[in-house]
């Protein structure tokens, strides 16, 4: 009979090769598998701390996560009650995780208000309650100054426990493959929860100027709010909105189109919903074709306090600086719209900075409009404290921050130079009384 040949005998590594197969054949499939072509963060706030708590966001976040990921496939992010700096990390996460998606959706549920013409979306923390404050500058300040002062204030404060629009939009703006769909869908147009008349804080939500391929979607339109909905409930919009999204082959555009319309109906334009588009591509949330729904990775951040979120954006951008340990004027402003303004409007771009930095205690010296150590150094310490990327360079966010923002480009006033006068003509002689005795010696 024959015998088959022992494994032993075919070689001297092969017992030790076959043993190693299942681990090898584990991490090829790791390697091999495809990047999630559509993805999703869905967040939803209800717990707040300072503000009126609220009963849909987390019904919203439910039935968006559940929809997105087990109908239309896609890999799904969400998050409860996230607290500022765990709001901030779960946007800096998603985006690094999420490189080359080409449908990326962000979805938000809670409280939502402008402060100053900016957009911004409440963590369960935030809290404006700056009167302590605002009575220390009122015994320093009067007048026009102390406007000027509590507006800075409550600008301070807003960025400092809410996350701006601006500053989602920046993450998403950087994420994903080329010519990627981006669909923000903001359900946070309640009334401003603060419940006091204010001229910095105003109600519902502006509208804003999308990243190009970016749609941003309002649960209604500028200066409208959206009510809440029975207790354990979504919300009008939310629902209007899903219903929409499962329609099959219903293009992006026409899915909100419709929601505008069905809502619109059921309130008699009580609440308008509004989008602001800038799309480049199509996208169907229900393509025409079957679609096989892609596993939803849940990553629920906890509910606790967070720690600063500081490491998460210094670390995926460290600032990359020249050997003199700062960029220049023009590199530090490079990719913004100050660009291409003159060297003379650059400088005062930055020395408007440099006396923000000053007043928060980052820059030591006296504001000049140059680029220096001390300088560069209060930049990145500024992105630390604000959660934003850690170039080193004025970018958009950081502009923002600093509400140093569409600063307008200036010329040097120039010299008085004395207009050019004609060479005058050499006079005669002024003629003189000639005395007697004159007279008579030159007789």
């Amino acid at each position: 009979m024959h015998t088959p040949p022992r494994l032993e005998s075919l070689n001297g590594y092969d017992r030790i090769t076959m043993k190693k197969l299942p681990i090898l054949f584990i991490c090829s499939l790791l390697t091999a598998a495809p990047a999630a072509e559509r993805v999703a963060l869905v967040i939803g706030n209800s717990g707040y701390k300072h503000f009126g708590k609220l009963d849909n966001p987390k019904q919203d976040h439910d039935e968006m996560a559940r929809v997105l990921s087990r109908e239309l496939g896609f890999t799904v992010d969400d998050a409860l009650d996230l607290d500022a700096a765990g709001f901030k990390k779960s946007l800096a996460d998603f985006a690094s995780k999420h490189t080359n998606a080409r449908e990326i959706i962000f979805y938000f549920s809670g409280h939502g208000m402008q402060v100053q013409g900016e957009n911004y979306l409440l963590a369960v923390d935030s809290n404006l309650d700056t009167k302590v404050k605002e009575a220390r500058l009122a015994e320093i300040f009067d007048g026009e100054t102390l406007k000027q002062q509590k507006e800075a204030l409550i600008k301070q404060e807003a960025e400092r426990n809410m996350v701006s629009l601006s500053f989602a939009l920046q993450y998403l703006e950087r994420m994903g493959a080329e010519n990627a769909v981006r669909v923000v869908i903001l359900d946070c147009c309640r009334d401003n929860p603060i419940g006091t008349k204010s001229l910095l804080v105003s109600k519902g939500l502006t509208r804003v100027d999308p990243p190009s391929g970016t749609l941003i979607a309002f649960a209604a339109r500028e200066g409208q709010t959206a009510g809440q909905t029975e207790i354990g409930n979504t919300s009008l919009y939310t629902r209007e909105l899903i219903k929409q999204m499962r329609q099959p082959g219903v293009p992006l555009e026409k899915v909100f189109k419709q929601t505008r319309a069905a809502v619109v109906k059921i309130t008699g334009y009580q609440q308008v919903p509004a989008e602001y588009s800038l799309l480049t591509g199509d996208m169907f949330f229900m393509p025409p074709g079957p679609v096989a729904p892609a596993p939803s990775t849940v990553v629920v951040t906890p509910v606790q306090d967070s720690p600063p979120v500081l490491a998460a954006s210094a670390k995926a951008l460290p600032a990359e600086l020249p050997p003199s340990g700062f960029f220049s004027v023009d590199q530090v402003l490079s990719g913004t719209p100050y660009a291409s303004y003159n060297a003379y409007s650059k400088g005062k771009v930055l020395l408007r900075a440099q006396e923000k930095l000053k007043n928060v205690g980052l820059y030591k010296s006296a504001p000049d409009g140059a680029m220096g150590r001390g300088t560069q150094e209060a930049i990145m310490e500024w992105q630390r404290q604000q959660g934003l990327p850690v170039t080193g360079r004025m970018d958009a966010a950081t502009q923002m921050s600093l509400s140093i923002s569409g600063m307008q480009e200036t010329a040097p006033a120039a010299e008085a130079r004395p207009e050019p006068r004609a060479t005058p003509k050499p006079k005669a002689p002024a003629s003189r009384p000639v005395a007697r005795d004159d007279f008579f010696k030159n007789s």
